[in-house]
């Protein structure tokens, strides 16, 4: 069998950490990818937990690292940054690159 790439995961109610609240209330709500991450000694994001159905069948599970996303490299980024490459409006894509516990 053979890969079919990163997976993706459209976003979901369920999102990690929370987003800073906007002022003037004119923005989409924004939604996570369904998973939580903590960041690791060496600058990567490790999933903690998998908070939504859709990472769950796509296989995401506690123990994968983030690496990428949208083929932009994740690691030593804050939280925050993280967070503005994974929050989108509710059900479009985000390509996650991932790799699994050794």
């Amino acid at each position: 069998g053979g890969s079919s790439g990163p997976p993706s995961a459209p976003a979901s109610g369920n999102s990690g950490p929370p987003s800073a609240p906007t002022s003037g209330g004119a923005d989409p709500l924004k939604c996570g990818v369904g998973l939580t991450f903590r960041k690791d000694a060496e600058g990567y994001f490790r999933v903690l937990a998998v908070n939504s159905e859709t990472a769950k069948e796509a296989g995401l599970e506690p123990g994968h690292t983030l690496v990428g996303v949208e083929g932009q490299n994740v690691q030593n980024l804050d939280h925050g940054s993280l967070s503005g490459l994974v929050l989108g409006p509710l059900n479009t894509l985000v390509e996650l690159t991932l790799t699994r516990p050794d």
